[in-house]
């Protein structure tokens, strides 16, 4: 069976890749946190690949301030 990757519409796409969390370490919650994910448009995230719009320091940033406004101060 063929995969196929829809072009027209959005997608729910990582900042911070999923590919370079791995490659960098990084816990699959952390790369899967809200503060990591954002819609996009299908045809800009085919052509974005595996790319990063964000460095790896902004995004533990981002996720501890996710999690210290959610109530979890014990970072």
């Amino acid at each position: 069976m063929e995969e196929s990757v829809a072009v027209t519409g959005y997608h729910l796409d990582h900042d911070f890749s999923i590919r370079e969390g791995f490659d960098n370490g990084i816990a699959p919650y952390v790369i899967g946190h809200w503060c990591n994910l954002y819609l996009c448009e299908a045809k800009k995230n085919i052509q974005k690949s595996a790319a990063s719009l964000q460095s790896k320091e902004l995004l533990l940033w981002n996720f501890e301030r996710g999690l210290k406004l959610n109530g979890y101060y014990w970072l």
